[in-house]
């Protein structure tokens, strides 16, 4: 149980430094704009939670290494965490965005570019 613990102290934090290492910009192409997705260690769901941002922010590298060290965590975790309670049953729903990520006006974004003709 304290090992369990630990890791998903360890993880917790690591996911902590993604969210403030996660910067929108700057951008220039679409290409420069990534979604990075942690799988939960919380059994039994595993939620997915993602984070968009910039691989050309100066946290960029910082952003990668956290996300190291929490996958390195939660996976830990998964393998030692207690068992679920005898009879427990619970349904999962994970929501996950799949919208494409562009890079508008220097800042990253998900969603459909809409390019509108102008008619005079």
């Amino acid at each position: 149980q304290a090992q369990y613990e630990a890791l998903v102290e360890q993880a917790n934090a690591a996911q902590a430094d993604v969210l403030a290492s996660a910067e929108l910009g700057p951008c220039t192409q679409d290409e420069q704009c990534v979604v990075l997705t942690l799988e939960s260690y919380a059994a039994p769901c595993f939620d997915k939670t993602q984070y968009l941002y910039s691989t050309q922010s100066p946290k960029a590298a910082s952003v990668a290494a956290a996300a190291e060290r929490y996958a390195a965590a939660a996976s830990a975790a998964v393998l030692v965490a207690p068992p679920l309670p005898p009879g427990f049953s619970s349904s999962c729903f994970t929501m996950v965005d799949s919208s494409p990520t562009m890079c508008s006006a220097g800042t990253c974004q998900r969603g459909f570019r809409v390019d509108v003709a102008t008619v005079n």
